[in-house]
């Protein structure tokens, strides 16, 4: 089968975002056999994650090798066509990423515009990237699902933090430990399904 005959077979959707989702979760669970994502058992997930992770990276490392960005280099080339391609590869990986939550193209698109707001408003209060994040895991206090907070009344506090990672602020566990804990060798204080 040729491109124009497939092409004239997709069903497209009047949001073009729902049929590129609903294209690329086909491809993924029909083709390549992993039947339902957001459904992997937790080893599998894991698995599932770190390769489509790779996969993105190398995409984008490969986008970079169109675009002039070394600013020791004299070159000043940008390969647009070669570039836009290795952008919708990474795309495709990124999109898997998204169906291991199940996220539809609606989730998406008001998570997109949710974060826009929240990086606007950072701006607008000049957002440092330092002071609002957890001094432990490095988290954002003001992300989705991050349950992290700073100390109760400010620095000074002798109320302690929380950071969902490691537990009270200024207790962090030596890296082995930490190592173990997030392989579900030894006690933990994450949530099992952080994992």
């Amino acid at each position: 089968m040729d491109y124009k005959t497939w092409r004239e077979a997709v069903t497209i959707d009047s949001d073009r975002l729902v049929t590129i989702m609903e294209l690329q979760r086909e491809f993924q669970e029909t083709i390549l056999g992993h039947g339902d994502l957001a459904g992997l058992p937790p080893g599998q997930r894991g698995e599932y994650f770190r390769t489509q992770t790779v996969a993105l990276m190398f995409e984008l490392a490969e986008a970079s090798n169109e675009i002039a960005w070394k600013p020791w280099a004299t070159s000043d080339h940008f390969n647009t066509k070669a570039y836009a391609s290795e952008i919708i590869d990474a795309f495709h990986f990124l999109l898997n990423l998204a169906f291991l939550v199940d996220m539809s193209a609606d989730e998406l698109f008001e998570g997109y515009l949710q974060k826009q707001f929240k990086n606007r408003m950072r701006q607008h209060v000049g957002y440092d990237g330092v002071k609002e994040k957890c001094p432990s895991c490095r988290r954002s206090y003001d992300d989705a699902g991050v349950l992290c907070h700073p100390p109760i009344g400010g620095p000074k506090s002798t109320e302690p933090g929380w950071c969902q990672v490691y537990g009270e602020l200024g207790k962090r566990p030596d890296p082995e430990t930490f190592r173990k804990e997030r392989m579900g060798i030894g006690p933990t204080k994450i949530d099992p399904s952080d994992r």
